[in-house]
């Protein structure tokens, strides 16, 4: 069977069986580009489909069991890029997922497992530093059958952990210090304070002049025990706050 648009293109098309659909149903758009491809047996999606958006880029592509999401699927950006790529076992999702962030490289964005359509072990979640593009893990946060459950991690955009927080059946305990916390001021890092479980070690207190570090002093429970000097004099180094809080 075979349907039409008014401008006298195919809308539609496939092939009906005991009045069931069977092998593949072709969609199109009104200019002629094609919507989607997607096979059936006996009235039910089973097989490889395909979807495009109207100016012809790919939308999703992946398999169908038996009317149900089965295997590996992604998922694209009306630009083209890739945004969403993992698996599913009988229309659940089922698996190990990546996403991507459509504006900075399609660098990876957050990634981690499902079990059952449920969130299940560590996910990790990355931030781009616009200006250098480079991509960081900033957060970690761990999953037992969909709940946040015991430690989960937050890092700074070097790499250095910053903290933790611990859930209990989803409910937020306590946030732990534990690692490096930047200090700043005017948007730049003008020190560091280390802490071990909540207790403070040391504060790193920057040495600036005409905005080029060129030392910093070490302190600690308020007095100062040691003074370093760098050879070359570096640009002091402008922070980036994180705003993705989900």
């Amino acid at each position: 069977e075979q349907k039409y648009y008014e401008n006298g293109n195919l809308k539609w098309s496939m092939t009906i069986v005991d009045e069931l659909r069977n092998g593949v149903f072709l969609e199109k758009y009104e200019n002629g580009n094609t919507e989607s491809r997607t096979n059936y047996e006996a009235g039910k999606r089973n097989g490889k489909r395909l979807s495009y958006y109207e100016d012809g880029n790919i939308e999703e592509e992946g398999n169908y069991l038996k009317g149900e999401k089965d295997g590996y699927w992604k998922e694209y950006s009306d630009n083209g890029k890739l945004e969403v790529e993992g698996a599913y076992i009988n229309g659940i999702k089922d698996g190990y997922w990546k996403m991507y962030d459509q504006y900075n490289n399609n660098n990876l964005e957050e990634e981690g497992n499902y079990l059952k359509g449920k969130k299940d072990g560590f996910w990790k979640k990355y931030i781009t530093n616009t200006p250098t593009k480079k991509n960081y893990m900033f957060r970690k946060k761990n999953y037992v059958n969909g709940t946040l459950e015991g430690k989960n991690f937050y890092y700074n955009l070097d790499g250095t952990q910053e903290e933790y927080t611990i859930y209990q059946n989803g409910k937020e305990i306590k946030t732990v210090k534990d690692g490096v916390t930047y200090l700043t001021k005017d948007n730049y890092i003008i020190g560091e304070e280390h802490y071990k479980n909540n207790q403070l070690i040391k504060t790193v207190k920057y040495l600036i002049e005409n905005n080029l570090k060129i030392g910093d002093e070490i302190w600690v429970n308020g007095v100062l025990k040691e003074t370093n000097l760098i050879n070359k004099p570096a640009p002091k180094e402008e922070y980036y706050p994180l705003c993705i809080i989900n």
